[in-house]
């Protein structure tokens, strides 16, 4: 690749977000459940470079830049569509067709990333443990992989908690696993009523 990293980074007037159209049941779920706050998270803290697993259609991505138009961005994915997508939405950007369980992370951008980052896709995959674990394996010294998707329910409102429950099951909905997160240390930040949360998980 004879791209520099310059030339991947997003320009300062990035386009103007459009919301992205997954099925209406999702999105409507994902709004509910602070998918742009969770995002607001992950820009609290310094890193300039990032890639994301199964970007969808690369709306996550545009969100960052247009936040942190200094950083680069890649993205990797099984569906060559939502890669195009995804380059569509956002030319900067790196996208290479790979396995989350496989896939070097330093081949994407050429160096390895301050942050892999999942969202709302971790449980969509055949084997979560693996692609944690190789995203560890692909972090810059001091980096982290951060997961943002459905935690649990407990601290919902009762009357609240049978209204949800079908709509994540009829979303194929996998909340977090509590034993994974603690498999590998990581710091989890439940998100408000505990329906979403951001988990970090630092470089071994």
């Amino acid at each position: 690749m004879n791209t520099t990293p310059t030339q991947l980074r997003a320009p300062a007037t990035s386009p103007t977000l459009r919301p992205s159209r997954p099925l209406a049941l999702s999105a409507r779920l994902w709004s509910m459940l602070g998918r742009r706050q969770a995002l607001t998270r992950v820009l609290r803290h310094a890193w300039q470079s990032l890639v994301e697993v199964s970007p969808g259609g690369g709306q996550d991505l545009l969100y960052l830049a247009q936040s942190r138009p200094s950083a680069i961005y890649g993205a990797i994915s099984e569906r060559g569509k939502d890669l195009r997508k995804t380059k569509a939405r956002c030319p900067w950007a790196v996208t290479q067709k790979g396995h989350a369980t496989a896939h070097p992370y330093a081949q994407v951008l050429e160096l390895r990333p301050d942050r892999v980052l999942f969202t709302y896709s971790l449980g969509t995959l055949a084997d979560p443990l693996g692609a944690l674990r190789n995203a560890r394996r692909g972090l810059a010294l001091g980096g982290e992989v951060i997961v943002i998707d459905f935690w649990h329910l407990e601290q919902c409102p009762e009357w609240l908690r049978p209204l949800l429950k079908p709509l994540l099951r009829a979303s194929g909905v996998r909340p977090l696993s509590k034993s994974l997160m603690a498999h590998f240390d990581a710091t989890v930040e439940p998100g408000p009523l505990g329906l979403w949360a951001v988990a970090r998980i630092k470089r071994a």
